[in-house]
């Protein structure tokens, strides 16, 4: 692909320890996915991939409450629940 990294750089995490403030840039891996999500007033995204079925989710929510929670999550585990079942925990 001309112009674009390659996948393998793409899903290459950020080296140390993630932090649950003030992380903004990098992947992640949760489930046997990579990506990263997050909520900022406004707005609540995610965007994971899944290699074993070459398949990426991106989802953006527009939102409109006063609270940090995010809602993107939620439609995440819908897509995943309907789509890729087998990533989600059982039980």
């Amino acid at each position: 692909m001309r112009g674009h990294a390659p996948p393998c750089r793409m899903i290459q995490p950020l080296e140390g320890g993630i932090s649950s403030t003030g992380y903004g840039e990098g992947i992640g891996t949760a489930l046997g996915l990579w990506g990263h999500g997050g909520t900022i007033f406004g707005f609540s995204t995610e965007t994971w991939y899944i290699p074993e079925q070459d398949a990426t989710s991106v989802i953006s929510v527009n939102r409109s409450d006063e609270e940090m929670n995010t809602h993107s999550s939620d439609v995440l585990e819908a897509v995943l629940t309907n789509l890729f079942p087998e990533y989600l925990p059982s039980g």
